[in-house]
């Protein structure tokens, strides 16, 4: 990290905010819009009550204990002493009283990601993550997710992911319930729904996955802005990025050798194309700083290792993979050849 370690405020992100309450009232409209298509007043009534009750139980739900019983494990500071000082510093920066708990991932999958709101946020990393980078690239990652954390980026996505999530099931099942009217209605016995009606509930959970993925990448950016004002380096963060997405490619390429790789639309992708991310970042630095110390965080011995496991079990296509964070897996999808 460059630069004195008090805090600072970053430039006010006005427009970011804006346009991510826009996004958000209009996921919020066109889940009202399809309760009300499906069931009058009383539908858009029943919609928000049930999307209220939804988020309270998400909000409920420890993430200490979902992160346990995916094999995470809480880091001790004096497990990585090193780790620890780096995000204090970090958070008393970003003006963070309560420093997030920290979790260790045995996987070999290089990965970061911020979870849970309020005095429950953590910060996970995973082996393969502190294998890759050297400590000047991981405070940039680190950052970033203490961004996500500062600006109540997990909260505003939990929101976004429920309401997104009410809209497709009250559509889908709409849309069913036409589809069976209009069956009767051959018959004689049933009314169909206006045509223009289920028009729009059939678009409307693509149209909620448009916003979402427009608002995670939003986010995504703002936060890359908001971790440069925190570190002033935005090479580190630039160079770590670019070594997540050779590392990640590396692994699928090993789990799907000879795959055919498809390239999906920008609009379809919950994540910024990392080489944008990295231009972005660049052009944002007035010179390359120096390239810090050439050391990484230490794993202690007695942590889970992941190299003992068969790959199979840690990135095959079976087992499980980490959650997705902030990090960059791209829009590159594999599909085995025929």
């Amino acid at each position: 990290m460059r630069g004195n370690l008090e805090k600072r405020e970053p430039p006010a992100p006005f427009w970011g905010a804006v346009l991510a309450f826009l996004l958000v009232g209009g996921l919020l409209l066109l889940m009202l819009l399809c309760g009300w298509l499906y069931a009058g007043t009383a539908g858009a009534v029943i919609t928000t009550v049930l999307g209220a009750i939804a988020l309270m139980l998400v909000r409920k739900v420890s993430p200490q204990f979902v992160l346990l019983m995916s094999g995470a494990r809480l880091i001790d500071p004096k497990d990585m002493p090193a780790l620890f000082a780096i995000v204090a510093a970090l958070c008393r920066r970003a003006g963070i009283a309560q420093v997030p708990s920290l979790y260790f991932l045995p996987s070999g999958v290089p990965t970061a990601f911020a979870t849970g709101v309020g005095d429950q946020s953590v910060i996970v990393v995973s082996s393969g993550l502190l294998r890759l980078l050297m400590t000047r690239e991981l405070t940039g990652v680190l950052a970033h997710e203490i961004t996500h954390i500062a600006k109540h980026d997990v909260g505003l996505m939990q929101l976004a992911g429920i309401v997104g999530q009410m809209t497709r099931v009250i559509a889908q099942v709409a849309v069913i319930i036409a589809i069976a009217t209009w069956l009767l209605d051959i018959f004689g016995s049933g009314e169909g729904m206006d045509g223009l009606a289920l028009g729009v509930l059939v678009a409307a959970p693509i149209a909620a996955n448009l916003i979402l993925g427009a608002l995670s990448r939003l986010r995504e950016y703002q936060a890359d802005l908001e971790a440069v004002a925190l570190t002033d380096d935005p090479a580190g963060l630039a160079r770590a990025i670019e070594l997540i997405g050779m590392a990640q490619k590396r692994i699928t390429s090993s789990v799907f050798p000879g795959a055919v790789r498809i390239r999906l639309p920008r609009l379809l992708s919950s994540h910024p194309d990392p080489k944008d991310r990295i231009r972005r970042l660049r052009q944002s630095a007035a010179e390359e700083g120096p390239p810090g110390p050439d050391e990484r965080i230490a794993i202690p011995d007695y942590f889970p290792d992941e190299r003992k496991r068969r790959l199979s079990a840690s990135v095959g296509p079976r087992g499980r993979f980490p959650p997705t964070g902030w990090v960059d897996r791209g829009d590159d999808n594999f599909r085995e050849p025929r």
